[in-house]
């Protein structure tokens, strides 16, 4: 392999881990802000948080990277041979060192003791929720949102107008090609996780990202309520891309 795309491959995995830092830093840094405070209007801003930060992020880093800061994403990505699976396990673990240097960092940036400020950062489930609720929960918001980023990005759908006139189908005469929504991506993309944010506070915490939830429990050491949101997540993530795929991509 030529030195050059060594480089490459190496470079996107130091952009993918910057990116999962720089979102990491994000939803921890405005959990523990709303929770230390006491804002009342806590879950408002961090989903004005979640949305804001992932569109910059992508449209900063989409050039060298993945910027799917989002394991269950990346693993979707893989099973449908959207990415190497070599590379995606790469990925996944550039995540993963992302959001751990992310948890390190907010908590020298907080007042506070280690371990309750990884208590505080680290999703919950809430009291009268049950397991299947929280798998629940986290699967539908996974999957929305691996939907969207197969819809949007991964598997966007930019044939040709003459293939689809081969099927006579009634477009506008004038339209030459159809349009490519890819530059709209970061938007909507980030859209996508700023009202997903808003969901999920009663049961789950709504996490939707296994890599927010690996770094807290890690450093918590609380490992007790962690497979339900990994099993949702994942799981999710599989079915949005599934539902993207087969179901919802024009093949007209």
């Amino acid at each position: 392999m030529p030195l050059s795309i060594q480089y490459s491959k190496i470079q996107s995995y130091i952009a993918e881990c910057a990116c999962s830092f720089i979102f990491g830093f994000t939803v921890y840094s405005a959990i523990l802000t709303t929770t230390l405070n006491g804002i009342v209007a806590g879950p408002i801003l961090i989903g004005l948080s979640i949305g804001f930060v992932s569109v910059v992020i992508i449209f900063l880093f989409v050039d060298v990277t993945l910027a799917h800061f989002n394991p269950a994403i990346t693993f979707a990505a893989v099973i449908f041979r959207k990415v190497p699976i070599i590379s995606g396990f790469f990925y996944i673990i550039a995540q993963g060192i992302g959001f751990m240097i992310a948890s390190l960092v907010v908590q020298g940036c907080f007042p506070g003791s280690f371990r309750p400020l990884m208590n505080i950062i680290r999703p919950k489930q809430a009291d009268d929720a049950t397991t299947g609720e929280v798998i629940c929960i986290e699967m539908f918001l996974t999957g929305i949102l691996v939907f969207s980023v197969f819809a949007m990005a991964a598997n966007p759908y930019k044939k040709q107008k003459e293939e689809r006139d081969k099927r006579e189908l009634q477009i506008d005469p004038s339209e030459s090609k159809i349009p490519d929504r890819s530059m709209f991506a970061p938007v909507v993309i980030g859209l996508t996780l700023g009202f997903l944010g808003y969901l999920g506070g009663s049961t789950s915490g709504g996490a939707f990202n296994p890599g927010i939830v690996w770094a807290p429990v890690l450093f918590s050491g609380h490992w007790g309520d962690s497979w339900k949101y990994w099993v949702g997540e994942f799981v999710g993530g599989f079915g949005g891309a599934l539902i993207q795929v087969i179901l919802f991509y024009p093949f007209y």
